[in-house]
């Protein structure tokens, strides 16, 4: 599984933008398995797909605060080939892990429920 991240502290500088459009190519045009996942306390990747972040039960937020998670339970289908991990607006995950002592791998720890699920 190749991993693709968009990142930069400030905002406005197309991070959502970059990720909606190359996923969305990656899954229609490429043929490949793609899972987004928004960790963006603002929710727009979701957004930008159609989802509503009231609407969510399970959001990246929850996943990585959860003890033990089925990841699968927050994987959205956005169509063929793209999945999606939303983000709801909550801008206190950052505050949450903050005390965590494994809070830089939680994420990848989590996503090894997904091996050779995704390309």
């Amino acid at each position: 599984m190749k991993t693709i991240v968009m990142a930069n502290a400030k905002g406005g500088t197309g991070k959502t933008t970059v990720a909606v459009n190359l996923s969305a190519c990656l899954a229609s045009h490429h043929g490949k398995r793609v899972l987004g996942i928004d960790l963006d306390p603002q929710g727009n990747f979701g957004i930008s797909f159609g989802i509503d972040p009231r609407q969510l039960t399970y959001t990246s937020y929850h996943l990585l605060t959860a003890e033990s998670p089925d990841i699968r339970a927050y994987i959205k289908e956005i169509k063929p080939n793209l999945h999606l991990i939303p983000n709801a607006i909550d801008p206190d995950l950052e505050n949450r892990l903050e005390g965590s002592h494994n809070r830089d791998s939680l994420l990848r720890l989590r996503l090894r429920q997904l091996k050779g699920l995704y390309d």
